[in-house]
């Protein structure tokens, strides 16, 4: 099977330009690039999108989108970045409205309705394990992968704050969970033309899925899960600083030796 992987193309160079000479000229250019390909992306057929067509959209040549970006899944993998931030800025601002009365329903509500109306941040989610198994430059998808993951830390101590029962460190583990919903969800909601034919077969309704109902069902109880197991499982008292942990007193008062 020939590589789907978009190179530089060898030969004649591009149609005369005015070349962004300034930084600010090329961060403007950048930022038409990374416009121009969120909008192809969103639109189309990852696999059967090209460079040129992003260039195109861009109203530049294909020569001047491999001077920023060397290959179609960088230029992705930068849009997806574009988005999530976009995203998480949003939700940050809603989960700190929800400090002063939190509730794991009006959370899971929140994600959805933050997420209905970027359609294109959805499919960006849900083609990233595609692309992550393509020929995509290891340090491309490190670099992607340490933003994500410094970002979502941040955003999960904001949700921690907004769900107490939440521990240290659980509020980022619950966005990547949201994150894998997202994946798994957006495929069965948006089936291919062979499988959705096929479930207009009334006796296949069941398998229908309408992504943010099962979406918002799905965040709920992954958090109602996790308060129950807080409750049932109360935190450790932390020690005071400077002092360890005292041992609990056995029948004579005198601290229970450690074995081994």
């Amino acid at each position: 099977m020939a590589s789907t992987r978009s190179r530089r193309a060898p030969g004649r160079g591009p149609r005369p330009r005015l070349r962004a000479r300034t930084q600010e000229h090329k961060e403007v250019r950048r930022r038409a690039i990374l416009s121009a390909a969120s909008r192809v992306f969103g639109a189309g057929d990852y696999d059967a999108i090209t460079v040129a067509q992003i260039a195109e959209r861009a109203g530049l040549a294909k020569g001047t989108v491999y001077l920023y970006f060397d290959t179609k899944e960088e230029l992705f993998l930068e849009v997806a970045w574009a988005r999530l931030q976009e995203w998480l800025a949003v939700l940050d601002r809603g989960l700190l409205a929800l400090v002063r009365a939190p509730r794991r329903h009006t959370v899971a509500e929140l994600v959805c309705r933050t997420l209905r109306p970027r359609e294109v941040l959805l499919r960006t989610l849900s083609l990233l394990p595609n692309v992550f198994e393509g020929e995509v430059d290891h340090a491309a998808v490190a670099r992607f992968k340490q933003l994500i993951l410094a970002r979502v830390g941040q955003t999960g101590m904001i949700l921690e704050q907004a769900l107490p029962f939440l521990r240290a460190g659980q509020g980022a583990r619950v966005l990547l969970s949201v994150n894998a919903f997202v994946i798994g969800l957006w495929k069965m909601a948006q089936p291919g033309p062979a499988a959705a034919q096929a479930l207009e077969d009334p006796a296949l309704r069941p398998l229908r899925i309408d992504f943010f109902v099962a979406l918002e069902d799905t965040v709920a109880a992954l958090l109602a899960g996790i308060e129950v197991r807080a409750r049932t499982r109360p935190r450790p008292a932390a020690p005071l600083e400077g002092r360890p942990a005292a041992r609990a007193p056995t029948r004579g008062g005198r601290p229970r030796a450690r074995r081994g």
